[in-house]
């Protein structure tokens, strides 16, 4: 198991050694404090490389099928890892662009917490057209939720963090990770693993945002929660999930309040959800994926 700490010191040594990434510069903040986030599985430090910036993937624990996933983007054995002052290990990390931007999450707390129902539809929506093109695809990102969504500054929705991600090479296989429980179907395991693992954490998002949107004082009541205004595993006496549903049949919906009700279903799989999504926009999902306004990492 590496660390933070093992990371950060071994990339702030001026002689970092890498196999062929070459010299690695930290961005930082106005402050020095060096720019990174941390995930599940995954340090991504923000980094400039051979006059770019980049993000570097780092694993805090060995992960399988990353060449599956990452393909010529994961570098093998590339970093030397300080285990202590003098020994240490080789270690695999993965290169990508950087995606500028906040991620969803963060734009979702700024529009709820000034009540912004112009930004919050916004949202909706772009969530909706990403979620209708993702669903429609063989793939499945794994860990659907609002903090694996960045929004860019040019108004794209941007998925990022494909480790637990499902391709159709890997049917048959059992998931490596089940997502995050804040957004994940109470009764999903490692046996769930196929094109619609991101059935129901689509519908949670964008249910929460819809209501969202047409009344944002649900952020004032239920916007401190780990997920999105709703609990999966007690969803069916949630009050926020009750006041939620309340709010969309006032507003006569009809393909909201369906996606809606189908949160307190016994299973993952959501039939008919994608058809439901396509409902929620006028545009085919072809002309969502060449959209200029929403993109994918995939």
């Amino acid at each position: 198991m590496s660390s933070l700490t093992q990371y950060l010191f071994t990339l702030e040594e001026p002689y970092a050694l890498t196999r062929s990434l070459g010299e690695i510069v930290l961005c930082r903040e106005a402050d020095g404090r060096v720019q990174y986030s941390v995930g599940n599985a995954a340090i991504v430090f923000r980094i400039r490389h051979n006059g770019a910036v980049k993000a570097l993937r780092c694993y805090r624990r060995t992960m399988s099928r990353l060449r599956m996933i990452y393909g010529k983007e994961l570098l093998e054995e590339e970093l030397f890892l300080f285990t202590s002052n003098e020994q240490g290990v080789w270690v695999d990390v993965v290169l990508t662009d950087w995606i500028e931007g906040i991620d969803l999450r963060t734009a979702i707390d700024r529009a709820g917490r000034n009540h912004d129902q112009a930004q919050l539809a916004l949202l909706s929506e772009g969530f909706d057209r990403m979620a209708a093109a993702l669903l429609a695809d063989d793939w499945a990102h794994g860990d659907l939720k609002p903090e694996n969504i960045i929004l860019t500054p040019q108004g794209r929705l941007q998925l990022i963090d494909r480790d637990g991600c499902f391709l159709p090479s890997m049917r048959g296989m059992l998931a490596i990770e089940v997502g995050t429980p804040s957004y994940q179907h109470p009764t999903r395991s490692e046996a769930d693993f196929d094109e619609r693992i991101d059935d129901y954490p689509a519908a949670l998002i964008a249910t929460a945002l819809h209501a969202l949107q047409l009344d944002p004082t649900l952020y004032d009541r239920f916007g401190a929660r780990d997920g999105l205004l709703f609990t999966p595993r007690t969803i069916g006496s949630d009050a926020a999930y009750q006041e939620a549903m309340a709010v969309l049949r006032k507003a006569n919906h009809p393909a909201w309040i369906a996606m809606g009700e189908m949160l307190t279903a016994p299973t993952l799989r959501l039939p008919h959800l994608a058809a439901l999504f396509a409902a929620c926009n006028p545009r085919s999902t072809e002309e969502i994926r060449d959209s200029d306004q929403f993109g994918f990492d995939f």
